[in-house]
């Protein structure tokens, strides 16, 4: 009876063992694991009379129309399938918002320059970390004044991105508890725009983090 329970433990002991580098692997797949699903794309005119009667194809319109759009997509669920094995999505995702330059000009004054902007923040962007926005309404207001130099985070941007360069952003927005929001702008300090062209590509992106699975317990027996 006794070698027969022995057997049992060891049994059970050696599934424990082979079942925790396979828990393991699969935690280690899910950590850092990104998911962008696109939510919408348009080109938009930085034409200075289409942005100050705030115009439909304009920048500063469609800017405006992105971030609605983000605001009411941060209730949605997360697609099926999304993460790989047995990982989950985030609770909520963040939302990705790019604005980059259509078209760039081969040469200008100062390209060294911008060049070597280039390669230094596509590895490191230039970032800024801003907290407790009201609104997405808020964020819109920081981002048109940021991106235009305006502001002491504009101002600093385009100090550090001088010249000719033309920046190129990612903006990061998560939904904080009791509806505040943060955002992580990145900015890629890159070669000057052709202002004959003078359109941004405009992108929006949901952004779910994949996480290892979740323990649900089930009901207390013991009771």
């Amino acid at each position: 009876m006794l070698a027969k329970r022995f057997q049992f433990i060891s049994l059970i002991a050696w599934l424990l063992l082979t079942a925790l580098p396979a828990l393991s692997q699969s935690e280690e797949t899910c950590a850092g694991v990104l998911k962008d699903i696109r939510l919408k794309q348009t080109v938009a005119t930085a034409g200075v009379w289409a942005n100050s009667t705030n115009s439909y194809g304009s920048l500063r319109f469609e800017s405006a129309e992105m971030f609605k759009t983000a605001g009411s997509s941060l209730s949605d669920d997360a697609p099926e399938n999304l993460c790989p094995g047995r990982c989950t999505a985030s609770p909520r995702p963040r939302i990705v918002f790019r604005s980059v330059p259509s078209k760039f000009l081969d040469r200008y004054r100062g390209k060294a320059n911008c060049e070597e902007h280039f390669a230094v923040t596509t590895k490191n962007p230039i970032e800024y970390r801003k907290t407790n926005f009201a609104s997405i309404e808020a964020i819109n207001t920081w981002f048109s004044d940021f991106s235009q130099g305006k502001g002491k985070d504009g101002e600093n941007l385009y100090q550090r991105c001088d010249g000719l360069c033309s920046p190129q952003y990612t903006t990061i927005i998560e939904e904080k508890e009791r509806g505040s929001y943060d955002v992580h702008a990145q900015v890629v300090c890159g070669p000057a725009r052709d202002k004959n062209d003078n359109n941004y590509n405009l992108e929006l992106f949901l952004r779910w983090t994949c996480e290892k699975p979740r323990v649900v317990r089930g009901p207390d027996t013991n009771l």
